[in-house]
Formats: structure tokens, C-alpha cells, sequence
């Protein structure tokens, strides 16, 4: 199976990139951003950048206790070498825009011609929850999870058993609540009767879930 698209997808995806951050940074420019989650996450990441202990000051909390993101983590090497919001912007531009980058070889996993690819990745590009998300709560790190869950759901029916258990793991890193999703496909798998699937998937959606680090959130 080759990951490859037509350019024309990447170029595309760029102009959706690029018009995704543009009008988030406007609007943030001209003062229409909302100061809760853009606020709390600005603010550790630059802890973190700093190898200072990330606590919200707005939520009295560690960044563990906020939903147990351990992905976002990610985002320090960044800040520090710029410390800007812009970069929150972007990543959720491109994790948002990039999940068709999963959708077009689900659809050509599925046999799909390329017009009916580009239909499926048309249809995320065009759908409201995507314009929501990026345009009406500022940042949440839970869309960088978006293009990791489409991944998982190729690599569950290309029989890629590690990395459908790798984009999983990581997909739960962004938060703590997205255990339940791993544990629905658990769910699906068993159905299929793909048992040692579902037997693996509910081992680590039942564990994200049950033992995610607690210690943080009254610490």
C-alpha cells in the first residue's frame, strides 16, 4: 500500500492550512478570541518550554489534571523557539485539515475512484463541526487526535495490528476522554469477532481510562 496522493491533494491542503490559521490569527488579532482555553493552554506551553511545572493559574491546576493531554507536550520545542499562540493555531489547522490525508486511502482501501476520494476529503474540508472546531474554541488539543483516529481505522482493516495500536495510544494522549472511543472500537471489534483486536484495544482504552494519572488534578 503506497501513502502517496496527487499533489494537487497537498496543494490543496495547503491553501486549507493557510486559510484555516489566517483567520484564526485575525481573529485573535482583532481581539475576538476568547481568553479560557487559549489562555490556558498559551500559558503551559510556555511552562513547559521553559522547563518550568506546567499550572494553569486559570484552572489552579497541572496540565495533567486538565484532561491528562500528555501529547501536548509536543508543543514545547516550538515555543521555545518562539513562544506564540500562533503555534496552536497552526497545529490545529493542520491536524484538522490533514485528516483527509487518512480519509483518501480509507477510500481507496475501499476501492473508491479518485473523484470519489476527493468527495470524501471534500466533504471533511466542508463540514461545520470542522469549522467549529477551529473558529469557536480557540485550541483544544484533542483535534491533533482527528487525523491519528482515521489512521487507526486504515490500519485496523490493512491488518497494520501495531500501528493501529500505536495511533490509538497516541490519539488518547490529546485527552483523557477519547479512552471511550478506543473502547467503542474495542466494542466493534468484538462484534467482527476479531477478538484478540478487541481484547487489545479494550486493554488500552479500559486503562487510559481507569488509571490515567490522577495525582495532578487537586495537587
Amino acid at each position: 500500500m503506497s501513502f502517496q496522493v496527487p499533489r494537487l491533494f497537498w496543494f490543496v491542503s495547503a491553501l486549507l492550512v493557510g486559510l484555516f490559521y489566517g483567520l484564526q490569527a485575525l481573529r485573535h488579532i482583532l481581539l475576538h478570541s476568547a481568553g479560557w482555553d487559549l489562555g490556558i493552554y498559551d500559558q503551559v506551553a510556555w511552562q513547559m518550554s521553559q522547563g518550568l511545572e506546567p499550572r494553569s493559574t486559570l484552572l489552579g491546576l497541572h496540565h495533567m489534571g486538565n484532561h491528562g493531554a500528555w501529547m501536548f507536550y509536543a508543543i514545547a520545542p516550538f515555543y521555545w523557539l518562539v513562544p506564540s499562540v500562533h503555534w496552536l493555531f497552526l497545529t490545529q489547522a493542520l491536524g484538522l485539515i490533514l485528516t483527509a490525508w487518512p480519509l483518501w486511502h480509507l477510500a481507496a482501501q475501499a476501492g473508491l475512484r479518485p473523484r470519489e476520494r476527493w468527495l470524501i476529503c471534500g466533504l471533511w474540508w466542508l463540514q461545520p463541526v470542522v469549522f467549529n472546531a477551529n473558529f469557536f474554541v480557540d485550541f483544544r488539543p484533542e483535534t491533533w487526535a482527528m487525523p491519528l483516529l482515521a489512521l487507526a481505522i486504515w490500519a485496523n482493516r490493512a491488518e497494520q495490528r501495531w500501528l493501529w495500536l500505536l495511533s490509538l495510544f497516541v490519539m488518547m494522549g490529546c485527552r483523557d476522554g477519547l479512552g471511550l472511543i478506543v473502547i467503542g472500537l474495542a466494542l466493534e471489534q468484538a462484534y467482527r469477532r476479531r477478538w484478540r483486536w478487541a481484547a487489545e484495544a479494550l486493554l488500552l482504552g479500559g486503562g487510559g481510562s481507569c488509571f490515567w494519572p490522577r495525582s495532578f488534578i487537586h495537587s
